[in-house]
C-alpha cells in the first residue's frame, strides 16, 4: 500500500521523555508528511526532566505545527517521575479518556525513526483485527546501526527464552516504537503493572494471556548520543525474572499509585495558534481527586 493511500485512523502519538533536550528535536523533525496525515495528536510527556526537554519540545512542536496544522500538538509534565512504565500508563489513560482508537508510544530518545510509524500504521489497514503492532529491532528486515554485539546477543537470547516459555514467537521484548488498540487495553490490566523498565515485558505477557493478536514489525534502531539509565545486567535479570514469575503463575505485586500529568502547552487547529485551555473535549490525565491544571501558554 503506497504513501497517501491509507484511510485516516484516530491515532495518538505519545512521546515519553526524560532528559531528552537534544534528541526530542530530532524525534519531532523526523515526522514526514505521509506519517503526519495519519495522526490526530502528538503528546510529548515529560517525566520530570532536569534539562531543557520541555522548552526544546515546545519549540520543535511550533515548527511542526507549520508543517501539519491539522495535528493537535501538546506537552505535558508528570507530577512525579513515574518511570517508563508509569509514563506508558499516563499515555494509555490519556488515549482512552480522549476517545482515540489507537495509541503509539514513541520514545523521545530518537533511537527509533519517527517516520517508520507509517509502516506500523500500514499494518492496521492490512490486518484490521490486530491488537498491537510492536516495533522489532531483531525481526527480519530490521536495522541496528551502532548497536553493540553484546546487546544484540543478550536481546536475542531473551527473545528465545520468552518464545519458549510463552509458546508465542517473540522477536522483541520492548522497543521504543509500538502501537496499541485502545479498546483492548483494559484486557491487559496495564494499571497494575510495574512502573519500571520491565513494563513492556509484563505488558507483552499480559497480551499473550489475553490471546491478543500481536504483530512484530521490523524497525531501525540507532545508538548515537542516547544515555540510558538502565544497566544491561539489570535489564537482563529483570527480564528473566519477569518471564519466570509469569511462567510459574506468580502474581505481580500490583502498583498502587495515582497518576497526574499536567498540560503545559498546546497547539490546536481550531484557532491556528497556541491555546490557553485544553478545549475541544481533550482532558489531561488524573487518576486521583486532584484536577490537573488547564493547558497554559508559556
Amino acid at each position: 500500500m503506497g504513501e497517501g493511500t491509507l484511510s485516516v485512523v484516530k491515532m495518538l502519538v505519545a512521546i515519553p521523555c526524560y532528559n531528552c533536550e537534544i534528541q526530542i528535536r530530532r524525534v519531532l523533525a523526523e515526522f514526514d508528511q505521509a506519517t503526519l496525515t495519519q495522526i490526530r495528536e502528538i503528546l510529548v510527556i515529560d517525566n520530570q526532566s532536569h534539562d531543557g526537554t520541555i522548552e526544546a519540545a515546545q519549540q520543535a512542536l511550533k515548527e511542526l505545527a507549520r508543517k501539519a496544522p491539522w495535528v493537535r500538538l501538546s506537552v505535558s509534565q508528570n507530577a512525579s517521575n513515574y518511570g517508563l512504565g508509569g509514563t506508558h500508563k499516563v499515555a494509555f489513560e490519556y488515549a482512552l479518556k480522549n476517545g482515540f482508537d489507537w495509541v503509539s508510544v514513541l520514545h523521545g530518545d530518537n533511537q527509533a525513526k519517527s517516520s517508520e510509524l507509517y509502516e506500523l500504521i500500514n499494518v492496521i489497514h492490512d490486518k484490521p483485527s490486530v491488537d498491537a503492532i510492536l516495533g522489532s529491532r531483531f525481526a527480519r528486515g530490521s536495522q541496528r546501526p551502532g548497536y553493540s554485539w553484546v546487546r544484540i546477543f543478550g536481546n536475542l537470547s531473551l527473545n528465545v527464552i520468552y518464545t519458549l516459555m510463552s509458546g508465542r514467537w517473540t522477536s522483541d521484548l520492548g522497543s521504543g516504537l509500538n502501537v496499541y488498540r485502545t479498546s483492548a487495553l483494559h484486557l491487559w490490566g496495564y494499571m497494575d503493572l510495574t512502573e519500571g523498565f520491565t513494563f513492556n515485558m509484563e505488558l507483552l505477557l499480559k497480551m499473550y494471556d489475553a490471546k491478543a493478536q500481536v504483530v512484530f514489525h521490523p524497525i531501525t534502531w540507532r545508538e548515537e548520543d542516547q544515555v540510558s539509565s538502565a544497566r544491561n545486567w539489570r535489564v537482563g535479570w529483570g527480564s528473566l525474572m519477569t518471564a519466570l514469575k509469569w511462567r510459574l503463575g506468580l502474581p505481580a505485586k500490583p502498583v498502587s499509585r495515582s497518576y497526574v500529568s499536567r498540560c503545559l502547552w498546546s497547539h490546536a487547529e481550531s484557532t491556528g495558534d497556541d491555546k490557553n485551555s485544553y478545549g475541544q473535549g481533550y482532558s489531561p490525565v488524573s487518576t486521583e481527586g486532584e484536577k490537573p491544571v488547564d493547558c497554559k501558554v508559556p
